[in-house]
C-alpha cells in the first residue's frame, strides 16, 4: 500500500469511528492509572496479555494483579494515547449486547464529533 492509499484508509476510518460515535453521550473525564492483570506467560508470539482489572475472579496460576497497570487508554478515532492527567472523553452508553461501549475520545477527537459540518 502506498503512502496516499494509507492515509486515505486512516481518513476513512477515523471518519468511520467518528460516525459509531455520533448521538452518543460522552462525559468529560481526567484519566488516572488503575490496576490491571497481567499474564504470567507470553503468548505463541512472544506477547504478555493485560486487562483492566476491576476486582474480578481471576487464575493465580496464570495472572497477576499490576498496581497501576493500565496506564492509558486509545482515542477511539486517531489512536492517541490518553496518559495519566489528561482529560478525555467516555462514551457512557451500553450496546445492545448489554455490554458498556468502552469508546473514549481525545479533546480533538471529540471537537471534531462535535462540531457542526460546514
Amino acid at each position: 500500500m502506498d503512502e496516499q492509499s494509507v492515509e486515505q484508509w486512516r481518513a476513512e476510518h477515523r471518519e468511520q469511528c467518528l460516525n459509531e460515535c455520533r448521538g452518543r453521550r460522552f462525559v468529560l473525564k481526567t484519566f488516572t492509572a488503575y490496576p490491571s492483570l497481567r499474564s504470567l506467560k507470553p503468548t505463541e508470539d512472544g506477547w504478555y496479555f493485560s486487562e483492566p482489572f476491576t476486582g474480578q475472579d481471576y487464575d493465580a496460576e496464570a495472572f497477576w494483579v499490576c498496581e497501576d497497570g493500565w496506564d492509558h487508554e486509545h482515542c477511539h478515532v486517531c489512536d492517541l494515547h490518553i496518559e495519566p492527567s489528561d482529560e478525555y472523553w467516555e462514551c457512557v452508553e451500553y450496546a445492545p449486547t448489554g455490554t458498556r461501549l468502552s469508546w473514549q475520545l481525545c479533546s480533538e477527537c471529540y471537537r471534531l464529533l462535535t462540531t457542526p459540518s460546514a
